[in-house]
């Protein structure tokens, strides 16, 4: 319900806004598991998917937020559960894992922290190893704009235009004659690959 009620409070803001625009919306399944991975510049990033997205995402979140009394409240009503940094997180995986077997989408942010700029370098390799184990497929997404919105170090709210670019979804496929952790840094280099090309078009 609440999710529902976000999308049409958020939908005329961020058209009136920054006149965001949705590329490759098609791309996404409207069935199955799916992975959705984005570049992460700005705490708009979810709210920018979960629009653009044509399902409902449930998004890891940094554990630090379910600190705060509202927070805590109200993202699990958002379909956000949490994520401690820095270390395997064998609760997080489960609770991933487990909306992926419900045939829905868990949307991450691999880069694990927001950046400055387009360098989106992973250093975790957890959406990768939730598509492999669960069948899903990673769908890569880029974000252009949002890193404009409040840089890094900056204050004052601007407001660029915002673009939510879809790839193409792949799968995470059993090699013969590969190891499970081979399987899972060619995966995690072809997402960076591919949102790396969506994000210089």
């Amino acid at each position: 319900m609440l999710y529902r009620l976000a999308y049409w409070v958020y939908w005329p803001l961020f058209k009136l806004f920054y006149r965001i625009r949705f590329i490759g919306r098609e791309h996404m399944p409207l069935k199955g598991p799916v992975v959705l991975v984005s570049n992460h510049a700005s705490y708009l990033d979810p709210i920018c998917i979960g629009l653009a997205s044509r399902r409902p995402i449930s998004f890891m979140a940094k554990e630090e937020l379910f600190r705060y009394p509202i927070l805590k409240q109200a993202l699990p009503r958002l379909n956000t559960f949490p994520i401690r940094r820095g270390e395997s997180d064998r609760q997080a995986i489960r609770s991933a894992l487990k909306i992926l077997r419900e045939n829905r989408v868990v949307g991450m942010f691999p880069q694990g922290t927001r950046v400055k700029n387009h360098d989106i370098s992973i250093s975790q390799k957890g959406a990768a190893l939730l598509a492999l184990k669960s069948g899903a497929v990673l769908l890569p997404v880029a974000l252009k704009g949002t890193e404009r919105v409040i840089p890094l170090g900056g204050r004052v709210p601007r407001f660029p235009r915002i673009e939510v670019i879809f790839g193409r979804p792949f799968k995470v496929i059993e090699t013969p004659g590969k190891s499970r952790h081979q399987i899972i840094a060619e995966a995690t280099e072809r997402i960076i690959s591919v949102i790396t090309e969506l994000l210089e078009t």
